[in-house]
């Protein structure tokens, strides 16, 4: 809890990588809500106090205790606690913050207070990367279990990183590759910004965040990032036409370009654990039958899968938008769009001459049944004559009406 306080043994801020080997929250009935991260450097000197004593679990508490309330959370809370320092577990990390020695607890080298944490992983060309960090301002304040704050407390924390994007896939060009977004985000800032800038021919993703205070509402953001698209475009073989009502087959090709399988769960196809392939332009919508189409099979980062499904045409003749994206269902939209095609949905071509004869040769031959149906006797006697007659009367007045029916629609005249 730090009765004693803290000797601080560095001026400002420092910064340094190594390993997140666990997290833990320090309740505030036998603790003082601080959030710990502990980090094996990289750098053993990061756990030498200055009496050259190392710290005895080899390695460093990175504490600190957020706002107590902030983007609708609990700061004060193991499980807020865990949502946000778990994912960076078994990881290479930086941190940054107030380097000292905890003068209650043996003296161990600690960052008190944490300032950011940021997790960037290694490049892997053609695979879109995803970066995590925090920054945070300490929101502690005095009590009686805890007199002497440690430095640098409640105050503005202000930070910045370039995160550098993995090299394009073949066959993406810039424009395509060089996006980024928000796989998760948490502000709670006073500001931040986010650009892609270049330099020495490398791209990057350039980050500035300050945390505000807590006496302002603010003091903690959170925000992991995803470089480059997580799923790429390869190729689609759509119609350019279709009659009205008419039905095609297409085929749409996406490689998988993030750093997640795609998996399909039939028995929940909208669930959470679900990726599709989803329509666009608008969104969701099922202009040509349908709005979801589900992966025909596990699809692992860097290869490729080909949704193939039927559509059916709108009843209305015009042009139609046809555009699709991936989904991972309740979570977000992502990755590149397939290419605007616009299909032309045609009126079906009739042929009213011969329409017309079939109709008229139809419509005859119900007007002559009917004739006969009429001169039969209505008694006993002549009931097989009339059943017959009817037999062959059902069909013909069947086609009559199709016949109709299709002249209709085809804009023809009624014989």
């Amino acid at each position: 809890m730090g009765l004693l306080g803290w000797n601080e043994l560095a001026p400002g801020n420092v910064t340094f990588t190594g390993t997140a080997v666990n997290e833990g929250y320090a309740s505030g009935v036998t603790g003082d809500d601080d959030w710990s991260l502990f980090v094996h450097p990289d750098d053993p000197k990061w756990m030498v106090n200055s009496s050259g004593v190392r710290n005895r679990d080899n390695w460093v508490e990175c504490e600190v205790q957020p706002p107590e309330h902030f983007a609708g959370l609990n700061g004060q809370s193991e499980a807020t606690e865990e949502r946000f320092l778990q994912p960076f577990l078994n990881k290479q990390v930086t941190v940054g913050g107030t380097w000292c020695e905890d003068l209650s607890h043996d003296d161990k080298t600690e960052l008190h207070s944490l300032d950011f944490v940021l997790q960037d992983p290694p490049i892997t060309a053609g695979i879109a990367k995803r970066a995590q960090f925090i920054v945070t301002s300490d929101g502690a304040t005095r009590s009686p279990m805890r007199p002497k704050l440690p430095p640098h407390v409640r105050s503005n924390r202000v930070r910045d990183f370039q995160l550098a994007f993995p090299p394009a896939p073949p066959g993406v060009s810039d424009a395509d590759w060089y996006q980024w977004s928000f796989v998760e985000e948490v502000d709670a800032c006073r500001t931040k910004s986010f650009s892609v800038v270049t330099n020495g021919g490398q791209r990057g993703l350039q980050c500035h965040v300050e945390s505000g205070i807590s006496d302002e509402n603010k003091g903690f953001y959170a925000a992991t990032v995803e470089l480059g698209q997580p799923a790429v475009f390869v190729s689609q073989s759509v119609p350019a036409s279709m009659p009205v009502g008419g039905r095609a087959s297409v085929t749409i090709t996406m490689r998988n370009t993030s750093v997640e399988s795609w998996v399909n769960v039939p028995f929940f196809p909208l669930s959470q654990f679900t990726y599709n392939l989803g329509s666009q332009d608008p969104q969701d919508n099922t202009v040509w039958g349908i709005g979801r189409v589900p992966i025909p099979h596990a699809v692992a980062p860097g290869a490729s899968v080909a949704f193939t499904f039927t559509i059916t045409a709108p009843t209305t003749p015009g042009s139609y938008p046809f555009q699709w994206r991936m989904v991972h269902e309740r979570i977000r939209w992502f990755g590149m769009y397939t290419p605007a095609v616009q299909i032309q949905v045609t009126p079906i071509q009739v042929d009213c001459a011969a329409l017309g004869r079939q109709f008229t040769a139809a419509q005859d031959q119900v007007d002559q049944l009917t004739a006969e149906l009429k001169g039969l006797p209505t008694g006993r006697e002549g009931v097989p004559e009339r059943m017959a007659i009817m037999r062959k009367l059902a069909p013909l007045q069947a086609e009559v009406k199709q016949l109709r029916t299709e002249m209709t629609e085809g804009g023809c005249s009624i014989p």
